[in-house]
């Protein structure tokens, strides 16, 4: 394991839902507090309402490495996230849901789990709500106690990061090499939907790894950002374009993982 800290930056798109957002950018604030490497936190406004916008911007402004840009139009998930990546230059960049809540020790552990083996290109943790790499909250326990048990779990065991297909777009680990080689999300996905999934598929086919952080829990409050038949026909559309570029991959991949 290298000895010099990787620096990351947390990137978080948010458009209204304070009751969410503001939550998830304390919790990613007292996490940042915890790490003793260089740490950012971007809040992309994706064009909210002027009450938002202004509470997050205050909430920016008080916060120590934290930043805001206010888009001047509703841009959609996917082309925020392009943003907040071309503007940073970090060696770990974090695309975070709004409504996620992160434990403290979300930026030690990230760190931590990248530098121990530069072949992670991408990287989940488990979460409350996530069709890949999901553990319920167990009563009586908070993130941090979910966290400090996976933790344990995971020494207790010796264990490695299991390969996870295509990573998820709630909390998508990204190191600097991809990024350098792959840029931004295609855009191709218009809105959103399956653009995590092809970015995934585009790491792998470059030889990086795409796992899940099994050491690291992270709670996902998971709310509808479109309503269902909006989402069933943009994922329908986008997953025509995915299928068309990755389905023999995809395939392959997916019989050797079984």
């Amino acid at each position: 394991m290298s000895s010099k800290k990787l620096s990351i930056d947390v990137i978080i798109p948010v458009y209204n839902a304070l009751e969410y957002a503001i939550p998830c950018m304390q919790s990613v604030r007292n996490s940042m507090e915890e790490f003793k490497g260089i740490a950012s936190c971007t809040i992309i406004d994706d064009f909210s309402d002027d009450y938002a916008s202004e509470r997050m911007k205050d909430f920016s402004a008080t916060s120590p490495g934290f930043s805001f840009i206010r888009n001047e139009k509703n841009l959609g998930f996917l082309k925020t996230s392009n943003l907040g990546i071309s503007r940073s230059s970090a060696d770990i960049v974090v695309i975070l849901n709004s409504d996620t809540y992160v434990p403290k020790s979300f930026f030690n552990t990230i760190e931590k789990n990248f530098r121990s083996n530069p072949k992670i290109g991408i990287a989940n943790p488990v979460a409350s709500s996530s069709p890949n790499c999901s553990l319920n909250l167990l009563p009586g326990y908070d993130i941090d106690s979910m966290d400090k048990l996976l933790k344990k779990e995971y020494e207790k065991q010796n264990s490695t990061f299991p390969t996870v297909v295509t990573c998820e777009g709630f909390c998508f680990c990204i190191s600097r090499n991809v990024i350098n080689k792959i840029g931004g999300f295609d855009e191709i996905y218009g809105r959103g939907y399956c653009e995590e999934s092809d970015y995934s598929m585009k790491a792998l086919s470059l030889g990086f790894d795409t796992v899940c952080f099994t050491n690291l829990y992270v709670f996902h409050e998971r709310h509808a950002s479109f309503g269902k038949e909006e989402r069933d026909k943009r994922y329908k559309g986008n997953r025509i374009i995915f299928d068309r570029r990755w389905v023999e991959l995809y395939k392959k991949l997916f019989k050797k993982h079984m």
